[in-house]
């Protein structure tokens, strides 16, 4: 039996050798620790060849150098000592690159992750393909680690401290281009071209001369980095940005800082030694345990079509979108971002102005961040075309209706637009919380109606809810599924019930929230604590942001689905249609929004009682009846799994990541803990705190949500 390797040394006649890394059976190059161990052979043996001039470190995997080490590994590391012993294996593999005595070259034709962008920095010089797909990062932190295999120390040593930073603490990648500005790669070329562009690369980096012109282009550095004494200016700016992004809920930015701080004017050995000691203590937590378990979460996602059944999807070539305004405006740039023509409709001219103009916003952000050029927002923007009637319909391929969330206007428009499209044109209703199956009633053909429920904003908001009605068809699911996925959206599909998934169980945490706030007359208290807890924002202010009547009309929608235990807290009733408050867009809500500083809303507290309350019931009373929510939602099969279920909190609502998502939160927690609380709370503040049969069940049968 033939032994596949993963690596294939050549040597030419000039002396310029090879290692190409094919890892087999793979769809990419990953360093597993097997790979690793072959590598270090390979440079061993090359390190004794006494006719080589130049390495060349190559992959032969399409669109991809290395995607980084093998996360299943490190998702099994659980002791410092093992982390440590590991790790420091690959730190050792990659000097013996290092310490070649001869110049080596990595050839970056792809994308290159983690440790195989460190493996790039190991080398002496480094050139790209110039493709979308090459993308440089070193995406550690998004796991809850740091990069271990000296990441932390040659990146900054080769960049500097401003550009390698962003790179180290954020996990963001860099296109060719901008690699090659911050001396990151050494040359690009077109992906295509590398049979003459590389070879006429290599020939002129085995002269002295070049080797030394490309180390002085990349030595620059902006003044700051210069002076010595400003390098306590940097750290302190970008560790008070860290903390403000992060709350410090996020260790393993502020570790890696702290370990470009403390190596950066080291040798490279002591620098590698402080690099490993923090890794070791950061694999084994929680934090990292969790922010990698809803990594293969969101993998599993990517892979979903969506249905059980084998059919392909539908080709989307024309889109339509039923109400401009805002929500419509932003389903429409997604479209055009997605190089689709688009047509808007609305009744009046005014609903499609603002249509526009969000569209133009949004693409005003992009430009203003470098994401697309002036020429490539003009050829999207003219991808879009507006009317107030239904021409232009009749060539669309799906068709998105984002008109007013009134059930009978819905079904009217409905009607309406089956007569103006072609036979096969899917209908999708962004509705956030109106039955599916009950619009489709009255419609010719329900099997080509379904909900595709985007968050708003929609071109910051990841999630799309794909919610099947009784008769929409495994084609239609799976066309919506492709199309979210196209548009670069995480879709999740979700049952037809009040309030699909995500809203339902936000509904309950904000409703309980105005009963919390009607006892305790505290405002800023209750939404410092849920934002310490990691939320992105208090539940007062989500409510003024996403719009008190939007809030409570979903609120009564779920009322009425649910009965007494969903039953709205009186204090949002008294807000919204006494006080006639609707939150930012009005200028005041639960807060004041009539100057720069905003202050909580006197009006308001004055409908509330006053009294105390601790943090941890603040966290318990918000947090467990999303829980006990989510535990019915899984009983009722709403949502698949959950991990799906998990993922959609993360991405609908921005449930810390760090605490691994709420399911996994409660099984921190442990189901008996849960339990024991809300029976308290249950006692305290009624029913709606009594925990499900579900709930109940995993206790009995002495399992967790993820077990």
């Amino acid at each position: 039996m033939v032994t596949k390797t993963a690596f294939k040394l050549t040597t030419d006649k000039n002396g310029v050798a090879t290692l190409n890394f094919d890892l087999p059976d793979s769809r990419v190059n990953i360093l597993k620790s097997s790979v690793l161990l072959e590598l270090e052979k390979q440079l061993k043996k090359i390190a004794k060849n006494k006719d080589i001039k130049l390495l060349v470190f190559r992959s032969a995997k399409e669109g991809n150098f290395i995607a980084g080490a093998d996360i299943n590994e490190i998702k099994d590391i659980t002791k410092k000592d093992e982390a440590f012993s590991k790790v420091k294996k690959g730190q050792d593999i990659l000097n013996i690159l290092d310490d070649l005595p001869f110049p080596t070259l990595a050839y970056i034709n792809g994308s290159c992750m983690g440790g195989g962008t460190e493996l790039a920095l190991a080398c002496d010089f480094r050139v790209a393909a110039e493709s979308p797909k090459t993308m440089i990062a070193l995406p550690e932190v998004n796991l809850g680690i740091i990069p271990g295999f000296g990441g932390t120390q040659r990146l900054p040593r080769l960049v500097g401290l401003m550009n390698s930073l962003p790179m180290i603490l954020t996990g963001k990648p860099v296109n060719v281009k901008k690699a090659y500005r911050i001396g990151l790669v050494d040359g690009f070329f077109p992906l295509g071209y590398e049979k003459t562009h590389l070879k006429a690369f290599i020939e002129n980096l085995l002269k002295k001369e070049t080797q030394n012109k490309l180390k002085r282009r990349r030595a620059k550095r902006p003044l700051p980095e210069r002076l010595k004494f400003l390098h306590g200016v940097i750290f302190k700016k970008v560790r008070k940005n860290i903390m403000q992004k992060t709350k410090g809920n996020f260790p393993a930015p502020l570790a890696a800082l702290k370990v470009v701080q403390r190596s950066y004017d080291l040798p490279l050995d002591k620098g590698l030694k402080i690099e490993l000691d923090h890794f070791a203590k950061l694999v084994v937590g929680d934090i990292c345990k969790n922010l990698i378990g809803l990594y293969f979460i969101n993998e599993e996602i990517k892979k979903d079509s969506g249905v059980t059944s084998k059919v392909k999807p539908k080709e989307i070539n024309r889109a339509g979108v039923l109400g401009a305004g805002i929500m419509g405006g932003g389903i429409a740039w997604l479209y055009s971002k997605m190089d689709i023509p688009v047509r808007m409709k609305d009744i009046a001219w005014d609903g499609i102005a603002l249509g526009y103009q969000q569209i133009d916003k949004v693409y005003k952000q992009l430009l203003k961040i470098r994401k697309l050029t002036k020429a490539e927002v003009a050829n999207k923007v003219a991808l879009v075309s507006a009317t107030t009637d239904m021409t232009g319909f009749k060539s669309c391929d799906v068709v998105s209706e984002a008109v007013i969330e009134d059930i009978k206007i819905k079904k009217a428009v409905f009607k309406d637009l089956e007569k103006h499209i072609s036979a096969d044109c899917i209908i999708a209703s962004n509705t956030s919380s109106l039955s599916i199956t009950e619009m489709a009633k009255g419609l010719k053909k329900p099997e080509r109606f379904v909900g595709m429920h985007f968050f708003n904003p929609v071109n910051r908001m990841p999630l799309v809810e794909v919610i099947p009605g009784e008769k929409t068809s495994p084609k239609t699911v799976a066309t919506i599924v492709a199309l979210a996925k196209k548009a670069k959206k995480t879709p999740i599909v979700v049952g037809d019930c009040a309030g699909f998934l995500v809203n339902r169980i936000l509904l309950t945490y904000i409703n309980e929230a105005f009963y919390l706030l009607s006892e305790v007359g505290d405002v800023k208290r209750i939404d410092k604590v849920i934002e310490n807890f990691g939320m992105p924002m208090g539940p007062f202010v989500l409510a003024d942001t996403v719009g008190l009547d939007v809030g409570y009309k979903v609120a009564k929608i779920l009322e009425d689905g649910y009965g007494k235990r969903m039953k709205v807290s009186p204090l949002i009733d008294e807000i919204y249609n006494k006080k006639k408050l609707l939150g930012k867009k009005s200028g005041k809500g639960i807060y004041s929004y009539a100057s720069k500083n905003t202050e909580v809303n006197e009006g308001v507290l004055a409908l509330c009682k006053k009294g105390k309350v601790s943090g941890q019931e603040i966290i318990d009373r918000l947090m467990l009846i999303m829980v006990n929510e989510a535990a019915r939602c899984l009983d009722e099969k709403v949502v698949k799994s959950a991990e799906y279920l998990d993922m959609a909190m993360l991405m609908g609502t921005g449930f810390p990541a760090h605490r691994g998502g709420l399911l996994k939160y409660a099984d921190h927690l442990g189901i008996n803990e849960v339990i024991s609380r809300l029976e308290k709370l249950s006692k305290q503040h009624g029913d709606k705190f009594k925990p499900c049969s579900y709930l109940k069940k995993l206790k009995k049968e002495k399992r967790s949500f993820y077990n």
